[in-house]
């Protein structure tokens, strides 16, 4: 039941969502490529 009601989603819903998700993406690359360029900074890596 609950995997049925979760792609139940009218369309405007679905837009806002892919929005956000598409935000948190770009935002999660921003912070990575700051991590790295801080990382070469200090002469420490990364990950």
């Amino acid at each position: 039941m609950k995997e049925a009601m979760k792609k139940i989603i009218c369309p405007q819903c679905d837009s806002e969502r892919a929005s956000y998700l598409e935000n948190l993406k770009e935002e999660n690359q921003r912070l990575t490529d700051e991590i790295l360029w801080y990382s070469i900074m200090l002469g420490r890596e990364a990950f």
